[in-house]
């Protein structure tokens, strides 16, 4: 029985066709909406929440690399890194990193991101989330991410995505 069943939503931005100044211009308006808040459509509480499962899920969280799929300008990551970072260094541990990966990457507003927040890299190529290898380095554990992004995927696609992160990553968010 499929109580939710996965949803795939048309957006202008996922097409090959749409001008590159379009897509970074959504991208970027998505950002906006991390910054903002409405009583009830809150998007930082999503964030909160993708930080406390993490929190509450990886109990050798400071060995982990955690890798955005999908990161589009960056929005979601740069709430949740800092609560997991805060949470490590309390604990007398060293932070975790977080890479920002997209098949359309911004890398401008990646740049932007990595030098606020040192713990947050990027891949400046794009990078095809179901054809994706290994990113974290040599014996680190890999998380892979898709933060507000996975209905941006059709069925097969998502699954040959899910598919990538068992063979190659060590958990997924």
């Amino acid at each position: 029985m499929i109580l939710f069943p996965h949803i795939y939503l048309f957006e202008f931005i996922d097409q090959s066709r749409s001008p590159e100044w379009y897509r970074v211009y959504a991208q970027s308006m998505l950002v906006g909406l991390w910054h903002f808040s409405i009583p009830k459509i809150n998007t930082r509480t999503s964030a909160a929440a993708a930080a406390e499962t993490i929190l509450a899920n990886f109990s050798d969280l400071s060995s982990f690399t955690f890798v955005e799929l999908c990161a589009g300008a960056g929005g979601p990551t740069t709430y949740i890194e800092p609560r997991v970072n805060s949470h490590l260094t309390h604990q007398g541990k060293q932070p975790t990193q977080f890479i920002l990966t997209d098949l359309y990457p911004v890398v401008d507003q990646w740049e932007a991101i990595a030098k606020r927040q040192e713990n947050i890299s990027y891949v400046e190529k794009p990078l095809d989330a179901v054809k994706c290898r290994r990113i974290a380095a040599r014996g680190r554990k890999e998380c892979r991410m898709l933060n507000a992004s996975f209905h941006h995927l059709d069925d097969e696609t998502a699954v040959a995505v899910l598919g990538a992160a068992i063979r190659e990553a060590d958990a997924f968010l």
